[in-house]
């Protein structure tokens, strides 16, 4: 989940099941992955046409790319800043969200964030820091604590 997710233009319906074909989910799946993503205002809208990257705020933005993840039930999944938008509430749900489809999958979410909150969400917390010599161009990995 990318922080500044794509969306084609066209039906809301195109943009939540994108790349895939809308027809592959039904039209209930679409309204609860929009429910599960904070997101229960657009769930009318499927077959409303826009230019959802300009219509939407960044967060709303964020959650219907969220929404179109947890459409797809994926084992694992990849989290680029992709909550950065969202106010730590929604962040939290959001999260817990995520956490609950990779478990029930058998895999993992992997995300990449700066709000220090977010690692009680993982069960492992990596950080990149400057090595020891200061080097710029230079970093380690290092298991956090907690």
């Amino acid at each position: 989940i990318p922080q500044r997710p794509y969306f084609p233009n066209g039906r809301l319906r195109d943009a939540l099941a994108y790349p895939l074909p809308p027809e592959h989910y039904s039209d209930e799946a679409l309204r609860q992955a929009l429910e599960d993503a904070l997101l229960p205002q657009l769930a009318n809208e499927l077959d409303t046409a826009d230019a959802w990257s300009q219509k939407l705020s960044g967060g709303e933005q964020q959650r219907l790319a969220v929404a179109r993840v947890l459409l797809k039930r994926p084992k694992w999944i990849f989290a680029d800043e992709a909550t950065s938008a969202l106010d730590e509430a929604a962040e939290e749900k959001i999260y817990d969200r995520l956490v609950a489809q990779v478990r029930r999958a058998g895999g993992a979410l992997v995300s990449i964030a700066h709000r220090p909150a977010l690692g009680a969400r993982h069960d492992k917390r990596w950080t990149l820091e400057k090595a020891p010599d200061g080097a710029p161009a230079l970093y380690r990995l290092r298991q956090a604590a907690g």
